[in-house]
């Protein structure tokens, strides 16, 4: 479950947050709409730790993570962003890119989490979404097109099974082909895991098409 009690935030004279209240329970999907400036991104960089609010609370299951550094709430945060190229690093392979990510919680642990071992199972987790990632692990990630650096940050930033999943615009930068791969992705997996997933976008048959839940922001 995330929680946001009361928060406030600011930049100088102007208020993006003032009493801001919002909760999403365990496995509920929520898009947040808005127009520029009203917030959006802002309030991904709270959850995740990128700001401090000025006041106010955000837990996680109970967990006060408000002034957390972002390093220590990963843990519980996966995020995937706009663009691609943020979502993983070019000159290390699929393998390596995946193993960083499952062991980011664990000092010095690249070279455990690139055994034969879990490399099988990376393998075994990437092929029933059947886009050939699996078949690509050796590659480097700047090798890779648009999307499918997409589906690398996706299945990143689940590997450590998240509580929190934060989709930022995640298939504004794609082409329709991709961005359909992605929404496909996203359905997925969200809806057979419980993680509680909020996406931003501005792209209205994507709302309706998650319509559980949406949030206006500004």
């Amino acid at each position: 479950m995330l929680k946001i009690k009361n928060l406030c935030k600011k930049f100088g004279e102007k208020v993006i947050f003032e009493d801001f209240n919002f909760q999403a329970n365990k496995g509920e999907f929520v898009t947040i709409l808005g127009g520029n400036g009203a917030g959006k991104s802002t309030l991904f960089n709270l959850i995740s730790g990128t700001l401090f609010p000025d006041s106010g609370e955000i837990l996680i299951d109970g967990i006060d993570v408000s002034f957390m550094p972002e390093h220590k709430r990963a843990k519980f945060i996966g995020r995937v962003f706009q663009d691609p190229l943020k979502g993983s690093s070019p000159n290390l392979t699929v393998e390596e890119n995946i193993a960083l990510a499952a062991s980011k919680n664990v000092k010095n642990n690249l070279r455990l989490a690139t055994n034969r071992q879990n490399s099988e199972l990376f393998k075994e987790k990437l092929s029933p979404l059947n886009l050939g990632m699996e078949n690509r692990f050796n590659d480097k990630a700047g090798d890779l097109s648009g999307g499918q650096r997409q589906v690398l940050a996706i299945f990143m930033a689940m590997i450590c099974q998240p509580k929190i999943l934060l989709l930022d615009e995640h298939t504004a930068a794609l082409d329709p082909k991709s961005q359909e791969k992605i929404l496909d992705l996203t359905e997925k997996i969200t809806q057979n895991t419980e993680i509680t997933t909020l996406m931003i976008t501005h792209n209205m048959t994507i709302v309706e098409r998650f319509n559980e839940n949406v949030v206006t922001l500004g």
